[in-house]
């Protein structure tokens, strides 16, 4: 399931596969970002690593990626699937500099997205990577009307059965799959919380630079869905092994991605999110899962999120 990539290519359908598409006419729900609105919100996301006095040394990852997509955005230069990826990328990371800009300790939050490899195009591990994976879970959170905060083991929430913990583990190579389970384990134990570990997969299972095209939001979701559970089969053992547990209820793992959509002629960013228990569990393990991802369904503090980050909710 999913695409063919050759190298030197951007598109994984023939265009007479396309042109079928580009007559239906069907407008799925989503956040929208103004060019205007992105490019304020770099400016805004600039000034905030200066108010908070950290530095964006002049052609580091973060100083490329925010000058190449203002540029871009202030030409008006043609979409293109490069240019979109970043585009969507910065649109997020830039929002959530701006909403987490009073957050305690959010200065050595700021450092490390600034002194690392942010780049869309790098898959190496980026300890800057690592931390925006955790402003995004913390994003999601918030979105739900969860209480939240950054602590150990990496985020704390309460969805009302007290203290939850969440480990956030980035993935970049399925050799270290288990390692990342078992280090997720470890912190929720250290921390003496209940709780899950959030996978992040887009840097394991995603071309970089690339868009994924499907004939529509929900072909493109299901598309995300079937790699999310072909990476369960892998490694179902791993995933068996270490949860659940006394700490560990089991995993939420996530897959971003920006699709073209056929029946819309756009880009989307699309996330996916799965929870995954494969082993023998009690019903305080499901209870505790089933509030979560039915709180995490329902974004009841979307709206209010959107306000205070930037662009609004409308038919795309």
């Amino acid at each position: 399931m999913g695409y063919k990539l050759v190298d030197g290519q951007a598109n994984y359908l023939p265009s007479s596969i396309r042109t079928v598409y580009e007559n239906l006419d069907y407008s799925p729900p989503a956040i929208v970002r103004t060019h205007d609105d992105i490019l304020k919100s770099i400016e805004c996301a600039r000034e905030i690593f200066a108010s908070h006095k950290v530095k964006i040394r002049p052609g580091s990852a973060l100083d490329r990626i925010f000058a190449n997509t203002s540029s871009r955005l202030r030409k008006k230069k043609p979409a293109t699937p490069a240019g979109e990826v970043d585009t969507h990328f910065v649109a997020i990371l830039a929002s959530m500099i701006i909403t987490f800009s009073n957050e305690p300790g959010i200065k050595e939050v700021f450092e490390r997205i600034a002194g690392s490899d942010v780049a869309t195009s790098s898959r190496r591990q980026s300890n800057g990577k690592d931390i925006i994976w955790e402003l995004t879970m913390l994003s999601n959170l918030r979105m739900s009307s969860i209480r939240s905060r950054l602590a150990e083991p990496d985020i704390i929430g309460d969805f009302g059965f007290g203290s939850y913990g969440l480990a956030c583990k980035k993935i970049y190579s399925e050799n270290s799959v288990e390692k990342a389970i078992r280090k997720g384990c470890s912190q929720l134990k250290e921390a003496h919380l209940r709780g899950l570990i959030a996978i992040n997969l887009d840097d394991l299972l995603l071309p970089p630079k690339r868009v994924l095209y499907a004939s529509s939001q929900d072909f493109f979701r299901r598309m995300l869905q079937g790699y999310i559970i072909e990476f369960i089969e892998r490694h179902k053992g791993a995933l068996m092994k270490y949860a659940p547990s006394d700490y560990c209820d089991g995993y939420l793992i996530y897959l971003s991605a920006t699709g073209y959509l056929l029946d819309t002629r756009c880009y989307l960013p699309v996330s996916v999110g799965m929870f995954s228990n494969l082993g023998k569990s009690d019903g305080e393990h499901h209870q505790r899962v089933d509030a979560l991802a039915k709180k995490l369904a329902n974004a009841d503090g979307l709206e209010d999120w959107v306000r205070q980050a930037g662009g609004k909710t409308e038919n795309y």
